[in-house]
This record gives structure tokens, sequence and C-alpha cells, in this order.
């Protein structure tokens, strides 16, 4: 696994208060990159062996139905290497919503997170079954729920770090600016 790159989100309103905060960040997928080099590799491997093995002139379309399949397994095995990565991200607005712009783990038209980020307690990383490691919100209440997976260890802290820095920072702003705001006092 590689290191990742996080992209800090940080927007300000024309007076300076921060209105949203949180990191964008790419992570690999779980199988696609493994994929990417067998599937082409199985289909030019039966490609052969259908070659070697048909020496029959009437079994020739045997070996143009093997062409035909190993051409798609080439295909799918670019596309999974194309495809071996997904954005992932989790934005903070001042009035309490939690964005996901790419989705969650397992879900990804989700594109919010229900209820107010003044209930998340904190975000912290875990090892999953594979080796990989994930990275997940826990609420006050004790409720967990998957923002990252098939992470490095370094890559799952890096990530904790700068959600827990956003969600700290869209606090303290939203606390702020509720003296200014009264609407916001009910989020923080």
């Amino acid at each position: 696994m590689t290191d990742i790159k996080v992209q800090t989100v940080r927007e300000r309103d024309s007076s300076g208060q921060l209105v949203r905060a949180g990191i964008h960040w790419r992570e690999p997928r779980d199988m696609l990159p493994a994929l990417g080099w067998l599937l082409p590799g199985a289909g030019t491997l039966c490609l052969i062996i259908t070659l070697a093995v048909s020496t029959n002139p009437y079994e020739s379309r045997n070996a143009f139905f093997m062409a035909v399949a190993t051409l798609f397994l080439f295909i799918t095995g670019l596309w999974c290497r194309k495809n071996a990565v997904r954005d992932a991200g989790l934005v903070f607005h001042r009035d309490g919503t939690i964005q996901t712009p790419f989705g969650v783990p397992n879900f990804r038209h989700y594109r919010t997170i229900p209820g107010s980020h003044a209930n998340l307690a904190s975000f912290e990383f875990y090892e999953r079954v594979n080796g990989a490691y994930g990275v997940r919100f826990v609420s006050h209440g004790g409720d967990k729920g998957a923002v990252g997976e098939y992470l490095s260890e370094n890559d799952a802290f890096k990530i904790v770090v700068q959600l827990n820095t956003a969600l700290l920072e869209m606090r303290s702003h939203a606390v702020a600016s509720s003296a200014v705001t009264p609407h916001l006092a009910a989020i923080s």
C-alpha cells in the first residue's frame, strides 16, 4: 500500500467565518488491482491452451470464441487497473451537515451522514480482517460507521488526525459564531 495524499477542504464566507471543513483522499479498492493482472493472464493462458490443442479445422471456431473471451478479459483487466483506487472524503458544514461527496464504503450512493457533526465523538482507525486498516466515526451514543477502508496503518492514522482536526475546527467556529448567529447555537 502506498502513501495517500490528503487534500484539506476549508471554505470561508465573505466575513471569514468557516463554512465547510473536511478532507478528500483517494484509497485503494480491495481486489481490483489484483484482478487487473489476473484476468488478462488467465485469458492469455486459455487462448494459448486452446490454440495448442485445436488441430482440427472445425475447432477453429473454438479458438475464435477464446480470442473474443481473451479480449473481454483484457478489457476487464484494464478497467480493473484504471479503477483500482476510489475517491473518498468527508466534509463538515457549519449548519451541522456531514457530507460524503463520494459516498461511504459499501453505500456509495449515500452523500450525507444523518444527524449533526455535534453528535460525533471522534474518528478512529481499526484493523480489518485482511490486514488493511479502516477509518470509522464513533458517535456520542456509541454508534459506528465506516468512512474509509483498505488503507495502510499510516494512511488510516493520517486520515483520522485530519478528520478530527477538521471536526474540532468546525465546532470551534460554530461555537464562536453562535454568539453572532443564534440559530447555530443548537448544533454546538
